[in-house]
């Protein structure tokens, strides 16, 4: 229950479960493995049930529900086959990192050769599995706890990073199932296994400074995804919040032709970025635009109870409502 509160993979351990049960404790006494089986699925039953029927008609944070990112039979499978090729690629060599991906992260992957390539690494997976229990059970965590957020239910984030977290544990799985060799050629394993172990090393080490704050995090995201209107706006907030008033302007502005104008965020931290230089005019103007799009950012106590902002910005951005009452 609570690693499904946590994350979407959590509704996986019920058939993980099972998996275990059949591939390694199929001698055990079949009663306690069937009512263990059965308790986790109602729990994860339970939990879905009240996610999808009883959620409220309205939410003060979630006013907007996820769209599809694939509308069709057709672009989700070849709009799939290329994130998992795309995580594929990332468990073999990690780069290219983002803290937001979009179409435009997947945008060298073709859809056959996705395709192909996913099909591949899944008929060699299958025939290995036929032989090694171990690594059956890594294989099966690892698609299990993808399918979740494999966008054939609607999430906000169509790829992430964190969404391999637990897969990658079925990845060390299928890794270690594999028999050790023997002799000199153990030590040339040996010795492969720790120069990769000291490139990832300093890859984590690189990637670090990126996460050193929120300034070098969105700058690196607008470089790896210019067309993630998110992050240029998260650049611009950073700034903003850093007193970097003019760096910041042409972020929001980014972000607002990405979208078209129709996202209100934008503006509303595009008017705060204005009146902290004194640019009353082009502050209210902007503000205008924000509340024709939506009225909450008139009203900063619904800001706060929608968690969109915190308390310092909200009463800032408040100036500028009560200034165009």
């Amino acid at each position: 229950f609570l690693a499904i509160g946590s994350k979407e993979n959590g509704v996986v351990v019920p058939p993980l479960l099972v998996c275990y049960w059949l591939f390694f404790r199929r001698t055990d006494p079949r009663r306690g493995w069937i009512a263990l089986c059965a308790a986790a699925s109602v729990v994860a039953g339970l939990f879905l049930l009240a996610r999808f029927e009883l959620r409220p008609a309205t939410s003060v944070i979630f006013i907007n529900p996820p769209q599809p990112a694939m509308k069709t039979m057709d672009e989700w499978v070849y709009g799939q086959s290329k994130i998992w090729a795309f995580y594929l690629r990332q468990i073999l060599w990690p780069h290219d990192f983002c803290a937001d991906y979009s179409p435009y992260s997947v945008r060298n992957f073709d859809n056959v050769l996705s395709l192909v390539a996913v099909l591949c690494v899944l008929g060699a997976q299958f025939f290995a599995a036929v032989f090694n229990r171990v690594f059956a059970m890594g294989m099966a965590l690892y698609w299990l706890a993808l399918l979740p957020v494999s966008n054939i239910v609607p999430i906000y984030r169509p790829m992430a990073d964190r969404f391999l977290y637990v897969p990658m544990m079925g990845v060390a799985i299928m890794v270690a199932s594999f028999p050790w060799p023997r002799g000199n050629f153990r030590k040339v394993a040996m010795a492969c296994v720790v120069c990769s172990a000291c490139l990832l090393v300093r890859l984590t080490l690189q990637r670090e400074k990126v996460w050193h704050d929120g300034v070098a995090l969105w700058a690196d995201g607008v470089v790896k995804n210019p067309r993630s209107w998110d992050c240029w706006n998260n650049l611009g907030s950073e700034l903003y919040d850093a007193g970097r008033y003019e760096e910041a302007i042409p972020n929001f502005q980014k972000a607002i032709s990405l979208v078209h104008g129709q996202i209100a965020d934008h503006y509303a931290g595009l008017a705060l970025a204005y009146d902290a230089l004194g640019r009353t005019k082009e502050a209210d103007a902007a503000f205008q635009k924000c509340i024709a799009l939506d009225n909450r950012y008139a009203h900063s106590e619904l800001l706060l109870r929608a968690l969109i902002w915190e308390k310092p910005d909200a009463d800032k951005l408040q100036v500028i409502a009560d200034r165009n009452r």
